[in-house]
């Protein structure tokens, strides 16, 4: 399996190069993420366990 490709940002968000995700998390390197919240009707949080093949934090 081909390994994901991440931009790598400055502090304002300018993408000053790109690298393989373990180079990245290896090297705590700034890049993009995105994180969804889901509430339903009383408020409750969905929370969606990580997958077991993450390279950070897996089966969180």
């Amino acid at each position: 399996m081909q390994e994901d490709i991440f931009d790598i940002v400055d502090e304002f968000d300018n993408v000053i190069g790109q690298r393989p995700r373990t180079e990245v998390h290896a090297e705590g390197l700034k890049h993009r993420a995105v994180h969804i919240l889901v509430f339903n009707d009383e408020n409750e949080i969905f929370m969606q366990k990580r997958s077991m093949n993450k390279d950070t934090w897996p089966g969180a």
